[in-house]
């Protein structure tokens, strides 16, 4: 079975600009995120969309199916975006600042 992922024309294009020819990994590690692919695993997933080969790993498949990759360019910032209405937003920390709370990544609060 494989994952369902939408690219607009905007990050379509900014994506084929960057890449050429290699895939791309759509990941999740406590966010969304794309990186280049050097080497594929065996369990890797794929789908291909109009030319370009996006890659997920099992872990990251069930953030990944359904979400949506856009680029955005503003006069403050410019960027991809990945969101996915399928899936709920992770919960704030009990303090509403990063979610490090606890963990002594020198954000400064203690929960």
């Amino acid at each position: 079975m494989t994952f369902h992922l939408d690219v607009t024309p905007a990050a379509h294009e900014r994506i084929a600009s960057l890449v050429a020819e290699k895939a791309i990994r759509v990941y999740w590690r406590e966010g969304y995120g794309m990186a280049p692919v050097e080497r594929e695993n065996p369990s890797d997933e794929f789908v291909e969309i109009d030319g370009l080969r996006f890659v997920v790993d099992t872990f990251s498949r069930e953030h990944v199916d359904g979400a949506t990759i856009d680029y955005l360019e503003t006069l403050e910032t410019s960027g991809f975006k990945i969101s996915n209405p399928s899936r709920a937003p992770d919960p704030s920390p009990p303090c509403g600042g990063c979610k490090g709370c606890g963990t002594g990544d020198g954000c400064g609060s203690t929960g």
